[in-house]
């Protein structure tokens, strides 16, 4: 790593570190947040994406850019530990946290529709750390990608797991719990864990499948099955965030009263939207695990593959309809 890049990252770290502390400090102490866009820092602050898996973000940005900063001091005066393992580790703690940081700003435009200027300031830091390591790093980024390969794999394989998992009991869960066409306190908050889960995994996936990719572009670019997994990858994200962003908090904002005038049929419309996004989710999870343990040079043609996938979609949506049509008759 450089100098420039290395005081970059530093300062930048330091200037998270504190920024984090600070909404911390104003939570603890019940005090509302100054914010210059005229906004309102506090319905994102304090809303229901402020923790993850019952943790403040505000504490987890702490320990994230304290661990940058130290890091990095470590780096400066003592370079025997700036080993491969540790700068590849950190370049991955760094990646996850601005892929996150991007992940918030979508809550704060779609679900929460206020926006934190300090959040917005912090991705702002996330963004600089990233591109700063990526770029300021000496040791060559390919060959990371080739050295921790199989760690790589590894990792994809294992989001992949878990992200198939939490998918299949959000999806149960969820048509259990809107059979009433409500959503409780309880429920939603069992829903909010698994949808953590579920973001976390596809985190490990797309940091693991692009650096997977970097390592050999030509070989992956070659290949039908992996092409369609991109594609597959985006299906998921698109759904996952309009269900879990848009849909699922306007069915609790109904249920929780705070929207007591809607509009006739409105729940049972997010309800069928609901379900129809669930089963893409899910058959594009499903799908994707498939994909996966297929090898990269198959006798399917990229188009075969894109059919195949469509018609697991079609029949997952319709199945998804079928359901909303059981439970209304009951």
């Amino acid at each position: 790593m450089n100098l420039t890049a290395s005081t970059i990252i530093t300062i930048a770290a330091l200037a998270g570190f504190f920024l984090a502390f600070y909404i911390f400090r104003a939570k603890s102490k019940s005090q509302p947040l100054v914010c210059p866009l005229r906004s309102d820092c506090d319905a994102v602050v304090r809303s229901d994406f402020s923790r993850l898996f019952g943790i403040p973000l505000e504490i987890i940005g702490m320990l994230y850019y304290g661990l940058v900063v130290i890091s990095y001091i470590i780096f400066a005066f003592y370079p025997i530990f700036k080993t491969p393992i540790f700068t590849f580790t950190l370049l991955v703690v760094t990646t996850i946290a601005f892929l996150f940081s991007i992940y918030l700003t979508l809550v704060q435009a779609f679900a929460i529709r206020q926006w934190c200027v300090w959040c917005l300031t912090s991705a702002s830091l996330c963004t600089i750390i990233f591109i700063s390591a990526i770029f300021g790093n000496e040791l060559s980024f390919t060959d990371m990608l080739a050295r921790y390969h199989e760690f790589l794999v590894t990792a994809l394989t294992l989001g992949l797991t878990i992200g198939v998992g939490a998918a299949t009991v959000y999806s149960v869960v969820y048509i259990k719990f809107l059979r009433d066409f409500k959503i409780s306190q309880v429920e939603h908050d069992i829903l909010k864990t698994i949808a953590q889960v579920v973001w976390v995994a596809l985190i490990i996936i797309m940091v693991s499948a692009f650096s997977v990719y970097l390592s050999n572009p030509e070989l992956h670019n070659s290949s039908p099955s992996f092409l369609l997994k991109i594609i597959v990858l985006g299906v998921i994200l698109i759904g996952d965030a309009m269900l879990n962003i848009i849909i699922a908090p306007q069915l609790i904002d109904i249920s929780f009263g705070k929207r007591r005038e809607h509009k006739p049929g409105e729940l049972h419309n997010l309800r069928r939207v609901s379900f129809g996004l669930s089963a893409v989710s899910l058959v594009s999870w499903y799908s994707l695990l498939t994909l996966l343990v297929l090898p990269l040079t198959i006798a399917a043609t990229f188009g075969n593959l894109v059919i195949y996938y469509l018609l697991a979609i079609l029949i997952g949506l319709g199945l998804s309809q079928l359901v909303d049509y059981y439970l209304s008759s009951k």
